[in-house]
C-alpha cells in the first residue's frame, strides 16, 4: 500500500510486523517486533490476546488516512481487532474483538467471527472491513463506532447462505459510488456503497483465462481492476469499460 508521502507500507502476516519502505527498498519504520506475537506465550501458536500496544498477531491489511498519516491495521488473522497508529507508529486506539459463539450465530454487530481479511478507508472517512467467516462487510467510522454491514449473494440461487468476503476496493470517482467485492467462489460483485444494492457481477471460479480464485483486489487511477489469486498463483487485469 502506498503512503501519502509516496513510500510503501507492507504487512508481514507470519512475521507479526508492518513495515514502511522507500520505493527503492530502504526500511523507514516498523510496527511490531519480528516473530514476536501478541499472544499468551509470544509465539504464533499462543492464545490471541488482542491487547498489546506494541505487538501484532498476523496482520492482514492496512489503510492510511491521507489527512494525517494515521495507519489502520487489520490485526486480523491471529488477533481480531483493528488497531490505529499515528504517523510515527505510536499506538492510538483499537476497536473490534472476537465474537462469542452466540454472537457469531446471531450476526452481532461490531465483532469479528474469525479473520479480518481486508481493510479500506473511504474518502468520507469510513472504514470497510471484511469479516471473512462472518460472510459480511462491516463498516465503522475512524474512531471505531459501528455503522452498518453489507452482504453479497451467492453466485447460484440453489446454493444456500452467503459467500465469504475476502477483499474489496472502492471506485475511483470522488464520491466512490461503488465497491468491487471479491468472494472465494470466483465472483467480483459491483455494489452501491451507500445503499448496499448489488448492481452486477462478473466471471467465475476456475483456472482458465478470465476465471480466478479471488484473494485480493487492487484498482488503478483508470478504474482497471487487478485480481490477485492464491491457488491460481497469478494476477489478472480487467480493463474498466464505460462510465456511470
Amino acid at each position: 500500500m502506498f503512503s501519502r508521502d509516496g513510500n510503501v507500507w507492507i504487512d508481514g502476516q507470519d512475521d507479526a510486523v508492518v513495515q514502511k519502505y522507500t520505493r527503492d527498498g530502504k526500511l523507514l519504520m516498523q510496527i511490531g517486533v519480528k516473530m514476536k506475537f501478541d499472544t499468551s506465550d509470544g509465539t504464533i501458536k499462543g492464545k490471541a490476546l488482542d491487547s498489546s500496544h506494541e505487538l501484532l498477531n498476523r496482520p492482514t491489511a492496512l489503510a492510511e488516512d491521507p489527512s494525517n498519516g494515521d495507519l489502520y491495521v487489520a490485526d486480523g488473522n491471529g488477533n481480531h481487532r483493528i488497531v490505529v497508529f499515528d504517523s510515527q507508529g505510536k499506538y492510538l486506539r483499537q476497536f473490534g474483538r472476537l465474537a462469542t459463539k452466540a454472537e457469531a450465530e446471531a450476526g452481532a454487530a461490531g465483532v469479528f467471527t474469525k479473520s479480518i481479511h481486508c481493510l479500506v478507508l473511504s474518502n468520507d472517512g469510513l472504514i470497510y472491513s471484511c469479516d471473512r467467516e462472518g460472510r459480511r462487510i462491516e463498516v465503522f467510522d475512524k474512531v471505531g463506532n459501528y455503522k452498518t454491514r453489507l452482504y453479497v449473494p451467492r453466485r447460484r440461487a440453489d446454493l444456500h447462505g452467503r459467500p465469504e468476503v475476502t477483499t474489496l476496493v472502492l471506485s475511483r470517482d470522488k464520491a466512490q459510488k461503488y465497491m468491487y467485492v471479491g468472494t472465494p467462489e470466483g465472483r467480483i460483485w459491483t455494489v452501491e456503497r451507500e445503499s448496499g444494492h448489488v448492481v452486477s457481477a462478473f466471471r467465475r471460479h476456475g483456472t482458465m483465462v478470465g476465471e480466478f480464485y479471488v484473494h485480493d483486489l487492487a484498482i488503478n487511477s483508470k478504474g482497471d481492476l487487478f485480481i490477485a489469486e492464491e491457488a491460481g498463483r497469478r494476477t489478472q487485469r480487467f480493463k474498466a469499460v464505460g462510465k456511470d
